[in-house]
């Protein structure tokens, strides 16, 4: 089994937010060859900013992603979370402006954050929009409790946050049952990251995809991290275009996605 690699170069993600070259014309993707392309899933191995410019206007039905907040004073746990986000908030308009360009105008997003980070999504999103009178903005925070809890002083942190965005014509149709809460609780062992030092849960990612897309429906994961999102987008019938910087964790994910198609088959 692939175990995750040590993250590398992520500050360069904040010293260099505008991106190079210009834009693809809408519907046109002569882009970066895929790493992995098979059975509806697509990896590229390159910065996010590099594909999402070459990727179709209004491609996408849905956005579930992990952006790597914790890398921009983000983080939720102690002091650290005092750290300056201003090229976080720069680099992070550069992604979201090509995020809602590739969106359907239905189309959710479901994005990992925590206390700091949801308020700093939604301004970025206003910043980042085409249309000011149409907008995707934070509507709601989902909770997860692990049910364990991690690191964090004085209090230690048992809950991941996610971001729900949605624009005025977004639409969940009856996918999220009538009483459905916002806290999802679901064991999830803190500390075990087999795949990613960010790991997230492939049952509350499938959850998510349940209630944000239909079968057949693509979503777009621009940070794939340990590929819960694509083996759980797999499981589901749905397609997904992802991309990933470090080279190891693309593997980690293909691998994942190959013992996954073994089972079903078995």
């Amino acid at each position: 089994m692939t175990r995750f690699q040590p993250l590398r170069g992520i500050a360069r993600f904040y010293y260099s937010a505008a991106p190079s070259g210009g834009r693809r014309e809408a519907g046109v993707e002569k882009m970066i060859k895929p790493y992995y392309d098979e059975d509806g899933i697509t990896i590229y191995n390159a910065d996010c900013r590099d594909v999402l410019r070459e990727l179709a206007t209004e491609r996408f039905d849905a956005v579930i992603t992990d952006p790597p907040f914790a890398f921009a004073g983000g983080i939720s746990n102690g002091l650290a979370s005092r750290a300056d986000s201003q090229f976080f908030e720069a680099w992070l308009e550069v992604v979201f402006r090509e995020m809602q360009r590739v969106s359907k105008h239905e189309a959710a997003w479901a994005l990992w954050c925590d206390w700091r980070t949801a308020a700093i999504y939604d301004e970025v999103l206003g910043k980042s929009a085409a249309d000011y009178y149409d907008q995707r903005r934070v509507s709601q925070v989902l909770i997860h409790d692990r049910e364990m809890v991690g690191m964090g002083s004085p209090f230690r942190n048992q809950l991941d946050w996610i971001a729900l965005v949605r624009g005025k014509k977004t639409d969940f149709g009856d996918r999220i049952p009538k009483n459905q809460p916002n806290i999802i609780r679901s064991y999830w062992y803190y500390g075990k990251h087999e795949f990613h030092p960010a790991e997230k849960s492939t049952k509350v990612a499938g959850m998510l995809i349940d209630w944000l897309t239909k079968p057949g429906d693509t979503i777009l994961e621009p940070f794939l991290g340990g590929g819960a999102v694509l083996v759980a987008a797999r499981a589901a019938g749905r397609k997904a275009v992802a991309i990933e910087l470090e080279k190891g964790y693309c593997d980690v994910t293909i691998e994942r996605l190959q013992q996954h198609s073994l089972f079903a088959t078995v």
